[in-house]
């Protein structure tokens, strides 16, 4: 393995085995403020859907030298004793509502009860509580009692995480000092106010740790998606995503490794005849789903092997090489089978719509369709492309009625087809990065009707109705031909998602 940089990756092929793509040191052309912070440097679970966020209660208490009145205190204080008292009993009570409140995604670190005296003020002897699990912490929800965004503001600046804090116009002024120091303060109305931040930075958290395997010999070399990113080293440094390029040679080794083991091949029967009993109808032989599954789970295990969490691969250097015609087997399935797993599965290499694909499922919790938008008439588009998935309306739910049908004439390549119109959700979010990933265009629509379910290729498209279809192409056209889209109604978490990872937002139809 080793570290290139976008100079001499454009001019490499990748076939001698992995290549990781981050950034040398020393060499970031990235400006500070086009970076999006970190959050925990914690270790990553593999499986985005396991990704929690870690918030830290940190309760910063300010204790009165003493009894008296003044511009800042018209009733008498309690005395000091009383005050710490009642002070730590209101953050027992304040921890305690965040338990109950905030959703299992939400790892509650250890809290931390804090005093200061007013003459003293904030400094390292209070840090040095907050040192343990630094590094462990997403955020942290402060509270307190005089001045809390004071103690709120210094613990932002130090550890550069975000800071939550609920109440009226106080927190406002926490809010805007680190703000106005490109840091991530969160002046929060109420606790509902909260839940919805909270799973956004969940969000952002999968995000910046997605690590992207791309199986390919000459990437991007031919560019069927030409408007796909690969300067990877710069979104390295400005969010945190990896990618490991796979040669074809590793992944024939894999296969062969599989095929000649009798576990792996017994695990791969079984999710085949799955696969067959599960569906509503099959339109195709069982000797032309196996080969599919068989790279299904090739490609499960580079994932696995190389600590991947999302996958792509580019179709068009895929067909050219004569592989899937030997094979007999095309990415299709393995995109859905890995979509309902959580992860992100990205159709022909196309970087930009990956990686929409990411930032929606990662809100939404649901696996993501994947389409071109064509236009029927003025007024209607067709959504369509190959891949939709089991687990659409949610990774909690029951898997959607579906049947497997080929993507090759000649009878093998399965691929999951369904009715996408015959589901109570009709609303659908669909969003696509632009070339360089500083720009997002986000699109709402509503399912009037669905066809293709019975074709053979890219076949399965859904009706959406626009206020104008000359209108959307023209936006469209900045961003590229493929768009991801998910069930429901997710742009306004998706703008401040986009708003956190400091892109631009455009939206249309919403």
């Amino acid at each position: 393995m080793k570290t290139i940089t976008r100079r001499n990756f454009l001019g490499s092929t990748g076939t001698a085995g992995v290549v990781a793509l981050t950034q040398t040191p020393g060499q970031s052309a990235v400006p500070q403020c086009d970076r999006v912070l970190r959050l925990s440097t914690t270790t990553k679970p593999t499986n985005p859907r396991d990704v929690k966020i870690t918030v830290k209660p940190v309760g910063n208490y300010m204790i009165h030298d003493g009894v008296w009145t003044g511009p800042c205190r018209w009733d008498p204080n309690p005395p000091p004793e009383q005050e710490r008292v009642q002070f730590k009993k209101g953050f027992d009570s304040f921890v305690g509502t965040l338990k109950r409140n905030l959703s299992s995604d939400v790892e509650i670190l250890d809290p931390a009860y804090i005093e200061y005296s007013e003459s003293e003020g904030y400094g390292e002897k209070q840090f040095r509580q907050l040192e343990a699990d630094a590094h462990s912490v997403d955020a942290y929800f402060a509270a307190g009692n005089i001045y809390p965004q004071y103690a709120g503001s210094l613990i932002g600046e130090r550890y550069k995480k975000p800071i939550l804090m609920l109440g009226g116009y106080v927190p406002w002024d926490m809010s805007a000092r680190l703000r106005s120091k490109g840091l991530e303060g969160y002046a929060l109305a109420d606790l509902n106010e909260a839940k919805e931040l909270l799973t956004v930075l969940r969000a952002r958290k999968t995000f910046q740790q997605t690590h992207l395997l791309l199986i390919s010999d000459t990437p991007y070399k031919n560019r069927p998606a030409p408007s796909a990113c690969v300067n990877f080293a710069e979104l390295h440094e400005r969010f945190g995503l990896e990618v490991t390029i796979v040669g074809y040679k590793e992944m024939a080794a894999e296969r062969q490794k599989v095929m000649n083991n009798p576990a792996s091949m017994e695990e791969v029967n079984s999710l085949t005849d799955a696969l067959i009993e599960g569906a509503e109808e099959v339109r195709m032989k069982r000797e032309g789903i196996l080969p599919s599954v068989v790279m299904y789970r090739v490609v499960k295990n580079l994932i696995e092997g190389h600590g991947c969490n999302a996958f792509t691969m580019e179709c068009f250097e895929l067909c050219s090489s004569k592989l899937s015609h030997d094979w007999q087997f095309v990415p299709c399935l393995i995109h859905s089978l890995l979509k309902d797993e959580g992860y992100t599965s990205g159709c022909e290499g196309d970087i930009n719509a990956t990686m929409a694909m990411d930032l929606l499922m990662a809100v939404a919790k649901r696996a993501a369709f994947m389409g071109n938008f064509m236009p029927i008439d003025d007024t209607t588009m067709h959504f369509g492309h190959n891949v939709p998935a089991l687990k659409m309306l949610g990774f909690d739910q029951p898997n959607l009625p579906y049947a497997l049908q080929n993507y090759v004439r000649k009878g093998w390549g399965p691929k999951v087809q369904m009715d996408m119109a015959a589901f109570p959700e009709k609303t659908m979010t669909i969003a696509r990065c632009d070339p360089l990933l500083r720009k997002i265009l986000l699109v709402k629509g509503q399912i009037t009707g669905c066809q293709g379910q019975n074709e053979i290729g890219c076949s399965l498209r859904v009706h959406i109705p626009v206020p104008s279809t000359k209108e959307l192409v023209e936006k469209a056209r900045n961003y590229g031909f493929h768009f991801a889209g998910v069930y429901g109604d997710y742009v306004q978490p998706m703008i401040q998602l986009a708003q956190m990872l400091k892109m631009e937002v455009e939206t249309y139809n919403v």
